[in-house]
């Protein structure tokens, strides 16, 4: 990527060396406008290399974002898969072999406190999104359109109608019971970044940005290339147990980010 860039950062350093003297020797004596031509020529090159880093910068976030937009594409075409899924990390290879993990882990939720009538109304809404995603399959299979990108899109809306038909929280709740991750979880921050500065730390659950609730890395990246840069908005995360309400610049946070399957934290 910047191999085609190289001859501009040799030009820049021979025009330099070229106006700071004849090795050990006395100077030559040079005309004002010479001098003049020079120095523009330089600020020429040096307006050139910053708008070329400038571009390479927006290629590199570009790229990232299309990795994780066709990483929740794959994820979502995953999800009307039947049979074994891969252990969650951290989980061993023995206890991951033989272990069939159910589409809808109601225990799963009960054991973290939600009640039985909630477990019921997300199962029946998971059943009945499983089963229209199964005619969705069918039909995309039968017409002659499952690799084309109308299944994709087809597929991507019915999720993000069950998500507005639920609601994020349930959507969460959904989310863990299936198996999938669902939570953004800070790593690592760099030093002096927005979001050292404004308080974030290491284990930070990401819950919403800017009143969004975020589930995935995308989501977060994207949402702050919203609105409006450098405004206060504010970043909600779960920390010891409890929410904790911070407030952060629009724009990068400078944090790395790792994508997790937890517990909703209510």
């Amino acid at each position: 990527m910047r191999s085609h860039r190289a001859p501009l950062i040799a030009a820049l350093i021979a025009a330099l060396a070229c106006g700071s003297g004849n090795g050990g020797d006395a100077p030559v004596a040079r005309a004002p406008a010479d001098l003049e031509a020079d120095l523009a020529s330089a600020r020429l090159e040096v307006a050139t290399l910053r708008e070329a880093l400038r571009e390479e910068r927006a290629e590199q976030q570009a790229l990232e974002l299309e990795v994780e937009r066709l990483r929740e594409e794959l994820d979502q075409l995953a999800w009307s898969d039947a049979g074994l899924q891969a252990p969650e990390p951290g989980e061993s290879e023995d206890e991951g072999k033989g272990q069939e993990r159910p589409w809808f882990d109601a225990d799963g939720l009960l054991g973290h406190g939600v009640q039985p009538a909630e477990v019921e109304r997300l199962r029946e809404a998971f059943d009945e999104s499983e089963l229209a995603l199964l005619e969705l399959e069918n039909q995309a299979r039968r017409e002659g359109w499952f690799d084309d990108p109308r299944y994709r899109q087809e597929l991507r809306a019915q999720r993000l109608a069950l998500r507005e038909e639920l609601g994020d929280d349930r959507f969460d709740r959904l989310l863990y019971a299936t198996g999938r991750q669902n939570r953004v979880v800070v790593t690592d921050l760099l030093h002096g970044s927005a979001a050292q500065r404004s308080g974030v730390q290491k284990g930070d659950e990401i819950l919403s940005y800017a009143e969004e609730r975020i589930f995935r890395p995308m989501e977060l990246k994207q949402a702050t290339t919203d609105g409006t840069p450098g405004e206060r908005v504010p970043l909600e995360v779960w920390r010891d147990g409890s929410r904790t309400r911070l407030w952060v610049p629009r724009g990068p946070l400078g944090i790395q980010m790792q994508q997790k399957r937890l517990p909703p934290p209510w």
